[in-house]
């Protein structure tokens, strides 16, 4: 995640309510019975400058907040909130999300697409570009639909390592 951030020439930021609700990943497989529950440890990215903790919302941001929450959840309602007030774009694979805050006028941009643009900026090779990807499906359990505008990059990343 660090070279991921460090690369991007825009200002990465988080809302303190969605470090409280992703605060781990899973390792070791696909077994349920098998894993283990790794916490993501949000202040070493915010203390190294590579991710900002946005601050308190100002009166129009919460009442901004309050509004969204009614369709969303607390941490997805925060961040549309600060975007819109703030002009920032958001990362977010939440399909419900992306479709009520683009619909906002906000700039969406999904992590498998910063992953994609770090893999391919980064020429990453094909074998540790599948290890990421298998990484990101087992430890974040995430499978882009296949609607996805990466769909076909992912399969085919997953299934070429060499």
């Amino acid at each position: 995640m660090a070279d991921i951030l460090s690369g991007r020439p825009e200002r990465q930021a988080i809302v303190e309510e969605v470090g409280r609700e992703s605060q781990f990943v899973f390792r070791d497989g696909n077994d349920p019975n098998r894993r283990i529950r790794e916490t993501v440890y949000w202040d070493d990215f915010i203390s190294s400058g590579l991710l900002t903790l946005v601050d308190d919302p100002s009166e129009a941001e919460a009442q901004t907040f309050v509004d969204l929450s009614v369709v969303l959840d607390d941490g997805e309602a925060m961040t549309g909130a600060i975007a819109i007030h703030r002009g920032y774009g958001v990362i977010t694979d939440d399909r419900k999300a992306s479709r009520i805050l683009s619909g906002l006028g906000i700039v969406i941009t999904s992590s498998l697409d910063l992953v994609a643009e770090w893999i391919e900026e980064s020429r990453i090779p094909s074998e540790q570009a599948a290890t990421v990807l298998l990484d990101i499906r087992i430890r974040a359990r995430y499978v882009p639909p296949r609607t996805h505008g990466r769909y076909e990059w992912w399969v085919s990343t997953m299934h070429d390592p060499g």
